[in-house]
């Protein structure tokens, strides 16, 4: 029996087997724009407008790995959402590529506060452009959090490509799931739902991930979403990430 290649989620032409996801009109989701270029779907924000949205497959999915890859133009904040419910609720694998932000962990978005985000990226910039990558180190994502695995940032550093395409793995397997993220062969995130304690590192009176409440919302499937980030987090008027080669592979649980 041959290799499981998968299938791809992208034809590379259109969004066909994709949609939008629609809010009310006045929706902070219900902006942003999504059209296909070069072989990549492009996430971007009309100037003016500081609403997001959510790019969604019209399937859903349960125990999955997913393949892509990504190119984000600094200061744009973006993800890929893991079980979807359809109204904005999921688990989100960062790509949060700006000041403060981190790629290749995880966020609870619209189903809790909590999120592992163990050191953060600051940019040089000059002439509207990215001259220097850094990193900051914060904490201890194992201790803290309960990851199993949880790199660096400095490691993280050695392997991103800035101005490049960055591939993403990411696996998602159980009914409460266990998530594993790597960034160009990197292993950066290793989540387990049995131990995994994230909470808000802000505001205490916030509960840490709960697995039944998440699984409760969530269910055992869900869309596969991408997102453009609403408010001040895309920071560029014409800031733009770009991905393409998008392919699924079903594991077992």
């Amino acid at each position: 029996m041959g290799k499981d290649t998968g299938i791809s989620l992208f034809d590379g032409q259109s969004l066909n087997g994709w949609v939008k996801t629609v809010f009310p009109e006045d929706h902070v989701y219900n902006g942003g724009q999504w059209e296909v270029d070069e072989g990549a779907i492009i996430a971007s924000r009309p100037k003016g407008d500081r609403r997001g949205s959510w790019l969604s497959t019209k399937d859903k999915y349960g125990n999955f790995e997913l393949q892509l890859e990504v190119k984000p133009d600094w200061g744009c904040d973006t993800g890929v959402l893991l079980r979807h419910n359809g109204m904005g609720a999921g688990i989100q694998i960062s790509i949060d590529y700006r000041n403060g932000g981190n790629v290749g962990f995880i966020h609870g978005q619209g189903s809790g506060s909590y999120y592992t985000r163990p050191w953060s990226l600051s940019g040089k910039t000059g002439d509207g452009a990215l001259k220097k990558l850094e990193v900051e180190e914060h904490y201890d994502a194992r201790k803290r959090d309960g990851l199993l695995h949880a790199c660096s940032g400095r490691e993280f550093l050695k392997v991103w490509k800035t101005g490049k395409w960055n591939h993403l793995r990411i696996r998602c397997v159980g009914s409460h799931p266990n998530i594993t993220v790597w960034v160009n062969g990197l292993k950066t995130c290793d989540m387990r739902s049995d131990r995994f304690k994230a909470a808000h590192p802000l505001k205490k009176e916030i509960p840490p991930y709960n697995a039944k409440a998440v699984h409760d919302l969530l269910g055992d499937s869900g869309l596969i979403s991408l997102q453009i980030h609403p408010g001040r987090n895309w920071s560029l008027p014409d800031g733009k990430c770009r991905y393409r080669n998008l392919r699924l592979l079903k594991v077992a649980r």
